[in-house]
C-alpha cells in the first residue's frame, strides 16, 4: 500500500502548525501583507459619537470605533464591516483593541465573514475568542476572494455582562495584492484544504480536511 496519503496528511499537519504558530507572534508575516485601506468605507450596526466607524481605519491607534453606549447601549451582537470597494484575494485580518486606559469593547467571542455584494455572507472563515488585552491580533485563513469583510463580535472580552464592542485599528490581509481576484482559482480539494480558523482563549487552532476526509486541529506547541 502506498504511503503517499499518509505523507500528504504530514505534509498538512506541518503547514498547519507554521501557519498558526507565526499568528502568535508580532512579527511581519511574508505570506499575509496588509491591503491599502485607501478608497474604503466601513459600517457598523451602531457607534458612540466621537467612536465612529471610520476611526477604525485611520492609522491612528489612540483612536477607535466603539458601539453606542449612550444615551442607550446597544446590545451584542455587534458587527464591523469593510467595503474595500474591489475584490482581492484574502488570507487573514489583524484587530488592535483600544489603547487607551480602558478594556471596554475589547472582542472576545467573534466571527470573520466575507462576501462580494454586502449583503450575502460566507460561512465564517474564521471565529473563536480573543484575549483581554492590547496586543493586535493576526489570524489566518485560505486564500479566499472577497470585496467585504465583516467581524461580528459575540461577546466581550472582560466578561459576559459588558454589551459593547470597539476596534481600534484594523486590517484585511492578503497573500499578494497583485493577484487578479476575477482569475483566482482555489488549490483543489482533492490535496486537502484548509478549514475554518478557530481562535482558542490562549491559541489559535487551524483546521484542515485530508483529502482521507479526515478533520485535524492543530495547535503549536505551549
Amino acid at each position: 500500500m502506498s504511503s503517499y496519503p499518509a505523507r500528504r496528511s504530514l505534509w498538512l499537519l506541518s503547514l498547519a502548525v507554521s501557519q498558526v504558530f507565526f499568528s502568535l507572534t508580532s512579527a511581519q508575516f511574508p505570506w499575509a501583507k496588509p491591503i491599502s485601506r485607501s478608497g474604503w468605507t466601513v459600517q457598523a450596526d451602531s457607534a458612540q459619537p466621537g467612536n465612529e466607524a471610520a476611526k477604525a481605519i485611520d492609522g491612528n491607534s489612540s483612536t477607535f470605533w466603539h458601539s453606542a453606549y449612550s444615551p442607550t447601549i446597544a446590545p451584542l451582537p455587534h458587527y464591523f464591516q469593510v467595503d474595500m470597494k474591489k475584490s482581492y484575494v484574502i488570507n487573514g485580518i489583524s484587530y488592535q483593541p483600544r489603547q487607551d486606559g480602558s478594556s471596554n469593547g475589547n472582542i472576545g467571542q467573534h466571527s470573520v465573514t466575507v462576501g462580494n455584494d454586502g449583503t450575502t455572507w460566507s460561512s465564517p472563515v474564521q471565529y473563536g475568542t480573543f484575549l483581554n488585552d492590547k496586543t493586535t491580533k493576526s489570524t489566518f485563513f485560505s486564500n479566499i476572494t472577497a470585496r467585504y469583510v465583516r467581524i461580528t463580535a459575540q461577546t466581550e472580552a472582560q466578561g459576559a455582562n459588558n454589551p459593547w464592542s470597539s476596534i481600534a485599528d484594523l486590517n484585511i490581509l492578503s497573500p499578494d495584492m497583485n493577484l487578479n481576484a476575477a482569475t483566482f482559482i482555489p488549490p483543489p480539494t482533492s490535496m486537502g484544504r484548509w478549514e475554518s480558523t478557530l481562535v482558542l482563549p490562549i491559541v489559535p487552532v487551524a483546521g484542515t480536511l485530508s483529502p482521507e476526509g479526515h478533520l485535524i486541529f492543530v495547535s503549536p506547541p505551549v
